[in-house]
């Protein structure tokens, strides 16, 4: 009985888990999909609740945007401080993102010289993030990717094309630095 009475005070002395709690109850019908526990650090922002599916053991820490015409979270993945998401992106289980990442699953269209090339709206082909990924901070995933199983994207990388599974990438543009196992 002491056990559950010291797990019950230190869930609400932990703020990101308590605080998880009560936007999970209150925003559960808001989402797509939601599912329990689910922690949420200050200073976030979510949009478009309706066209989010988020899976068990999501942390979505300090600062992160998250602005998506679709996206789908796996389980026990953590979204890192200052973190941007908007398009379609699509993020599999257990996949880690570092700080200021951004993934805009969307791109500006820019063909035309005569018109400004924000009249021009946007092309959105999505991008893919399967399961064991783990991002560095500041990398940059662009619109259309696809990042292999089991792949890293070292800090600071833009990814331009395709990642093959189990890759390490690094640059800018990324490139294959080394195959894993």
């Amino acid at each position: 009985m002491q056990n559950k009475i010291k797990n019950l005070i230190s869930f609400f002395y932990d703020g990101e888990k308590f605080r998880g709690f009560i936007y999970y109850i209150f925003n559960k019908t808001l989402f797509k999909k939601i599912k329990y526990p689910f922690m949420l650090y200050p200073n976030t922002y979510i949009k478009n609740k309706k066209k989010i599916s988020f899976g068990k053991n999501v942390t979505v820490s300090f600062g992160a945007l998250i602005s998506p015409k679709e996206l789908i979270v796996g389980n026990n993945v953590w979204i890192g401080i200052n973190c941007f998401l908007c398009g379609k992106v699509k993020i599999g289980d257990d996949v880690m993102i570092g700080p200021n990442v951004s993934i805009p699953g969307a791109e500006h269209n820019f063909s035309r010289i005569d018109i400004p090339i924000r009249n021009q709206g946007n092309s959105v082909y999505g991008t893919i993030i399967e399961n064991d990924v783990l991002i560095g901070a500041n990398s940059v995933i662009i619109d259309g990717v696809r990042i292999g199983q089991g792949s890293i994207i070292a800090a600071g990388s833009v990814v331009t094309k395709d990642v093959e599974q189990y890759s390490i990438v690094a640059g800018v543009p990324a490139k294959l630095i080394k195959k894993r196992g």
